[in-house]
């Protein structure tokens, strides 16, 4: 099976388009590893990239701009562009949008990833003291094994530094490093794709970053299936894919996923091209990729293991690969060895958060009961109907037994790659909130059940091409798009927290620079949106997330002019009744206003989709007294 006569011809425009934006990942990661991150440098990539890959298109013979390609990448664009409009950027604190958000952002501000603050200091020295934890951690290493060469003793200052440091509680999604400077606990590759648009765009960049990730994934979506189904059944793929809610939602999140559903999808295109045509470019694609893809999720490591295990599978690219092996497998695993060396060094932290999320998911302690294994699969199954998923996933199953049987081994590489994911239908490893919960399945399994879905009913179609057959795939595509529109009309013009970020300004015209400012949680209604962050990363106040009254006799306030406490009116008996309690001056009051998803308890355990929501808060700002 294949469509080798697809209106693309060869591919090296999407390839060369595609290659483009690989590329500035790469640029922005490794700028972000050296701690070097200017936009100078992403200017100048761009005002040489661009010449180049249009002197490329013009000089060199058989290129053309095909005009289906011209008007889908037409279409994806206008629709992109809507969806922005309804997106708001994802910049609070307490949950992983804020945080990666707020590390893309000091970024780009301080042009590394480590950075500090006059309030993050002084928390800083509430822990234990991380010098001579360090310090006495190294001792201990030399005492027991001995530092003989410089690769070990760098491992030991890693181990060590990780050892030494601990979570930062008031600044969430990040780690204190063993100077007490603020580090992320996520992957550089996002963020760094973020900080640079952030630097070109301000802070609506943030959502342009996205619109280009979206962008890429869609168009590579579409040309995926182009090379084996012909216009209608591709169109078809692309138009359920836009209306499916899982893609709209989470575009609005700086959560890593985005990158991931790029970059994922473009190097499955990637190694399809090459093993259809083996040449260097199609490799080097591939490679380039694949490769970046192993920083932005922990997954891409698997992903990558699937793909050379599938380059090995086909005799075409076994053989291409064998002819010079040194170069095109051992030099790249090197390199890529080493990167990976580098970026350990620097993002200790996210594999320390990894390391732990594998020992809670397999320690003994944490394995269910087959009867809250029985309501976890229901539970599921109720989420995935809501959202329009379960159906894909019933029809993509059926696609994948018949080019099982059919040993239709080529169109099955997508999902050969992918397969390591599918451990997320056993265990997610995710809070189960909804629609939360469905960033595990949005940027490898639901793109992989649509796409068997759809070629599936395509060729069904085909065969014996009779009326009968025509109809019913008619009504199937209809059902799945009754299934996709609930969701998504409901929420696709809907932003959390819109606004929110206006009335924080507002708000914080009541403090000025060398001020503290003590933030609970719920002051803004939500503990997973709180304005702690953007008080500091955006409008430049001393601002931190404040739970534990007791933390205000270990800080030095005589650092900062005043000290004040933004709480909400539920939670400002727990502040009273506190040691610290008599401190508090009333300094006036404060509102917040915005609209959030809910979802009640009492609808529980029959799952419904969540309700839209203004929420408004009242509360008091205190200023505490130093007396």
């Amino acid at each position: 099976m294949g469509n080798e006569n697809n209106a693309f011809g060869d591919n090296r425009i999407f390839i060369i388009f595609a290659l483009f934006w690989v590329f500035l990942g790469w640029l922005g990661f490794i700028l972000a590893l050296a701690g070097f991150f200017y936009i100078g440098l992403i200017i100048a990539y761009f005002i040489l990239a661009i010449p180049v890959s249009v002197y490329y298109f013009v000089k060199k013979p058989g290129f053309r701009m095909p005009k289906e390609i011209v008007g889908v990448s037409l279409f994806i664009f206008m629709a992109v562009t809507i969806f922005s409009f309804f997106a708001t950027p994802t910049i609070f604190s307490g949950r992983d949008q804020g945080a990666i958000s707020e590390a893309a952002v000091r970024l780009a501000q301080n042009h590394r990833l480590e950075f500090s603050t006059p309030a993050s200091s002084e928390f800083f020295k509430i822990y234990p003291a991380p010098k001579y934890k360090f310090a006495n951690c190294i001792n201990n290493w030399n005492k027991d094994r001995g530092n003989k060469n410089f690769l070990e003793s760098k491992i030991a200052s890693i181990w060590c530094g990780a050892s030494a440091s601990g979570k930062a509680l008031n600044f969430p999604g990040f780690y204190y490093t063993p100077n007490g400077n603020l580090v992320t606990q996520f992957p550089f590759p996002y963020i760094s794709w973020l900080a640079i648009f952030y630097s070109l765009f301000g802070l609506i960049g943030l959502i342009v970053a996205n619109a280009v990730l979206l962008f890429l994934f869609l168009l590579s979506f579409y040309i995926l299936a182009r090379l084996f189904s012909d216009k209608s059944p591709s169109l078809l793929l692309l138009l359920l894919t836009f209306t499916s809610f899982s893609f709209s939602w989470f575009f609005k999140f700086t959560l890593s996923e985005n990158m991931a559903l790029a970059i994922l999808w473009i190097s499955i295109f990637a190694l399809l091209n090459f093993l259809r045509k083996q040449d260097n470019l199609n490799y080097f694609f591939y490679i380039s990729s694949a490769f970046l893809l192993v920083f932005v999720r922990i997954e891409g490591i698997l992903f990558l293991a699937t793909g050379l295990a599938v380059i090995f599978f086909f005799s075409k690219t076994r053989d291409y690969i064998k002819n010079d092996l040194l170069r095109k497998i051992i030099i790249p695993l090197i390199i890529l060895a080493g990167l990976l060396f580098w970026n350990f060094t620097k993002d200790i932290y996210f594999y320390k958060e990894m390391a732990r999320a594998l020992l809670t998911t397999f320690s003994s302690g944490s394995l269910e009961t087959k009867a809250g294994i029985g309501l976890t699969v229901s539970y599921f199954l109720q989420v995935f109907l809501i959202y329009g998923l379960f159906s894909f996933f019933i029809l993509g199953t059926i696609g994948i037994i018949y080019f099982l049987k059919k040993r239709e081994w080529e169109i099955m590489v997508p999902l050969f790659i992918v397969l390591p994911s599918f451990w997320y239908l056993i265990n997610s490893n995710i809070s189960p909130d909804h629609p939360w919960m469905l960033r595990r399945f949005v940027f490898s399994i639901l793109p992989a059940f649509i796409f068997y879905s759809i070629l599936f009913l395509a060729i069904w179609k085909e065969e014996g091409r009779n009326k009968r057959k025509k109809l019913l795939f008619v009504l199937v595509i209809v059902i799945l798009l009754l299934f996709n529109l609930p969701s998504f009309l409901k929420f696709a013009t809907f932003s959390e927290n819109k606004d929110l970020l206006k009335q924080t300004a507002e708000l914080s015209q009541n403090f000025s620079a060398r001020d503290l400012v003590l933030v609970d949680r719920q002051a803004s209604g939500d503990s997973w949106a709180m304005i702690s962050g953007p008080l500091s990363f955006l409008l430049g106040k001393n601002a931190v997330y404040f739970f534990n009254p007791s933390d205000l006799e270990k800080i030095n306030q005589e650092k900062f002019n005043r000290t004040y406490l933004i709480v909400p009116e539920e939670n400002i008996g727990f502040y009273e009744n506190s040691d610290s309690g008599k401190k508090l001056k009333f300094f006036r009051d404060y509102n917040l206003k915005t609209q959030r998803l809910t979802v009640e308890e009492n609808q529980k355990p029959l799952v419904i989709l969540p309700d839209k929501k203004i929420i408004e808060v009242k509360g008091k700002i205190f200023e505490i007294s130093r007396e």
